[in-house]
């Protein structure tokens, strides 16, 4: 049983990833900060939605200013929305120090109506 629930858990973490990952290209450089991920360009937004070919996902920033600011995401026109789905800032290897996390991520369902809807705002 143990290793048929760990299957289990395996194929559901591969879903959530697969399903729905957004991920937001980081760049450092132009901002000294903490993280790079607190210093993003838009512009280099790249998505990856599985089968979700009409999803849409927009930023209310182009850049974080300084450390402590937030970004307001938000992801719609998904037709078949999972409470697994995610929203991910992924920061390439070659911009981490160490200590640093590579990937901040929430969960869509972060909004109530998100499984009603197909629609999240999260911050």
């Amino acid at each position: 049983m143990p290793i048929q629930r760990a299957s289990v858990q395996a194929q559901a973490l591969t879903a959530c990833v697969t399903t729905l990952l957004i991920v937001l290209a980081a760049a450092g450089g132009v901002l000294e900060a903490h993280n790079p991920l607190e210093v993003f360009r838009a512009e280099r937004l790249q998505i990856v939605l599985g089968n979700e070919e009409e999803a849409t996902l927009s930023a209310n920033s182009t850049t974080l200013e300084r450390s402590g600011h937030w970004v307001s995401v938000t992801l719609d026109g998904v037709k078949d929305p999972q409470d697994t789905d995610i929203v991910a800032l992924f920061a390439p290897p070659d911009n981490i120090k160490p200590g640093q996390s590579p990937v901040k991520y929430k969960f869509a369902v972060f909004d109530a109506e998100y499984l009603a809807t197909g629609r999240a705002e999260l911050t």
